[in-house]
């Protein structure tokens, strides 16, 4: 995401820890990976099509993404994970489905 950390809120960045703990539904998930080739705005916006999460959370996914590399986008059944990640690819994001 092609932004750099000094516009990155602390508060945010401070509550990336707590989200994958409220996002445990479903055996299997969507990893996003950090690339430089999209706005934070373009991720953001994409995240909430694919996952119809609110815009906060998807600042979070998008800012773990962007500062750690990766970021666990969304959880649940293989078929939803499947459907968010086609959705997320769509537009050239790095995504991977992972579960059991």
């Amino acid at each position: 995401m092609a932004t750099s950390i000094e516009q990155i809120s602390p508060s945010i960045i401070e509550d990336i820890i707590s989200l994958d703990a409220n996002t445990t539904s479903g055996s299997w998930h969507v990893v996003l990976y950090n690339c430089d080739c999209h706005s934070a705005d373009e991720v953001v916006l994409q995240l909430i099509k694919a996952t119809d999460y609110p815009v906060r959370r998807c600042i979070h996914i998008m800012t773990e993404a962007h500062v750690l590399g990766r970021a666990i986008a969304y959880h649940g059944t293989k078929e939803t994970c499947v459907r968010c990640a086609d959705i997320l690819a769509s537009i050239g994001l790095r995504v991977e489905v992972q579960g059991s």
